[in-house]
């Protein structure tokens, strides 16, 4: 009886190697879609998904640093001062990426 357990063991042991083997090469497997197809499905998520959520969260981010950085100058506070600054410049990065990749063409390199 115990000899059987063993075998056992080792018998799972080796389903659960192989299932793990059989998983990563499904992993691995990545599909062929001409450029063109990929590049077209790439720029047409990044124009109707991406860069709408972008500049709305931009926008929120914008008028929280406003709000920040004018109780911040009220109070004399340099620590929140600046981190109001840097919340403005990055709401201004996010309303204004979609410019910036159409101006450095950064989809040519998908």
């Amino acid at each position: 009886m115990r000899k059987t357990g063993v075998w056992l063991q080792k018998g799972w042991a080796w389903v659960s190697f192989l299932g793990m083997l059989l998983v990563l090469f499904l992993m691995m497997t990545v599909p062929a879609f001409a450029a063109n197809e990929m590049k077209t499905l790439v720029m047409s998520v990044l124009e109707e998904i991406i860069y709408p959520i972008f500049s709305a969260i931009g926008v929120l981010l914008g008028a929280y640093g406003i709000g920040g950085l004018v109780l911040a100058f009220k109070n004399s506070d340099p620590d929140a001062q600046a981190r109001a600054t840097q919340a403005l410049v990055v709401a201004i990065a996010l309303v204004g990426i979609r410019v910036f990749i159409g101006n450095i063409h950064l989809e040519r390199y998908l």
